[in-house]
């Protein structure tokens, strides 16, 4: 245990001893009862006072997973309190109980409890579960304000480096010389000209926003990667293979790495290229053979940090980066509808 730890602990032993004492006044009415006793007092407040301190800690953090305090903050108040409430009341019973057994020998048939006293430590864990509750969502609910002003801050700076990566001059330019040796190829210049169209289109319509549904993203890396095959013909591989498609990404990130893929390694009829999407738990995951040119490492860093910058606004969970003489491998998180409301905590 560290020394923050340490502090934390004696704080709540502390504050557990001061309620104690504060509980036995209300009832020997006589502070001399209590000097008298001293002892006997500190064993009756950590008696009751630990199991219910801890106790309905432990239960605030489970119902904080339960119930996250961003989806209906009032019902999660009440609940809380409810279930504290309930607890507390056992738990002074059953302590008052064993407490009465062993220093007034007690039987369970002689055994009787004051009701004033079960409500008193209720009201006062209650009052404490508001109180913590009360702060932990004010501190939750900052947080998220700060993380926006953080993304807005930061939008400028993320679009510049997004569009350069997601718009390249290059790719464009040889998408108009594909386009310009259909023309007498009226099925394949049309069906080039509607992929290029869908791909802008997204493009426009989505660069700005934080996620969208995996299966748009998905259509959208199969019209680009069309686009490219046009271009490479058999020597660009590709395979998509999602089994859950209810699911939210980060806007053009399958299309970075796509274009990563394709702008790093060398693709002839020697050395084909193999683009794998696929998904695994909570990730989707990006897999392409490794065959790289003789071009500078930087842009292909770039993109990846732009990715992961953008995740990092979203979740805790991290993009993973695997790379060997092999392949090359990218596992970014699949996001829930929660994590668009800045669900990271």
């Amino acid at each position: 245990m560290n020394k923050k730890n340490i502090l934390k602990f004696s704080k709540r032993i502390l504050l557990i001893l001061v309620l104690g004492f504060f509980v036995m006044l209300l009832f020997f009415s006589n502070f001399e009862n209590i000097k008298n006793n001293f002892l006997l007092s500190i064993i009756f407040s950590l008696s009751y006072g630990l199991p219910l301190a801890f106790g309905n800690g432990y239960i605030a953090k489970l119902l904080s997973k339960l119930m996250p305090w961003h989806e209906n903050p009032l019902k999660g108040l009440i609940f809380r309190i409810l279930t504290s409430f309930i607890y507390s009341a056992i738990i002074t019973v059953l302590v008052n109980f064993l407490l009465s057994v062993s220093f007034y020998g007690a039987t369970f048939s002689t055994y009787t409890i004051s009701f004033k006293f079960v409500m008193i430590m209720m009201i006062i864990t209650s009052v404490i579960t508001f109180f913590l509750y009360s702060i932990g969502f004010f501190r939750e609910w900052k947080k998220a304000i700060l993380r926006e002003e953080k993304l807005k801050r930061n939008v400028l700076e993320l679009e510049y480096a997004s569009l350069k990566n997601q718009v390249n001059p290059h790719f464009l330019f040889n998408s108009l010389n594909v386009l310009t040796s259909l023309v007498g190829d009226n099925d394949d210049a049309v069906k080039y000209i509607k992929k290029l169209s869908d791909v802008y289109r997204y493009l426009l319509e989505n660069k700005d926003k934080q996620t969208v549904k995996l299966s748009t993203e998905l259509k959208f890396a199969e019209a680009y990667i069309y686009l490219h095959k046009i271009r490479f013909g058999e020597n660009l591989k590709s395979n998509i293979n999602i089994s859950n498609k209810k699911f939210t990404i980060v806007p053009l990130s399958l299309q970075m790495l796509i274009e990563n893929a394709i702008k790093h390694n060398i693709i002839s009829e020697d050395k084909h290229l193999h683009i794998n999407i696929s998904n695994t738990n909570d990730y989707i995951v990006i897999k392409n053979n490794v065959q790289i040119k003789n071009i500078r490492e930087k842009s292909l860093n770039i993109g990846l940090e732009n990715i992961k910058k953008r995740y990092s606004y979203l979740t805790n969970k991290e993009v993973v980066i695997e790379k060997n003489k092999n392949n090359f491998v990218v596992k970014l998180p699949l996001l829930t509808f929660g994590d668009a409301s800045y669900n990271k905590s």
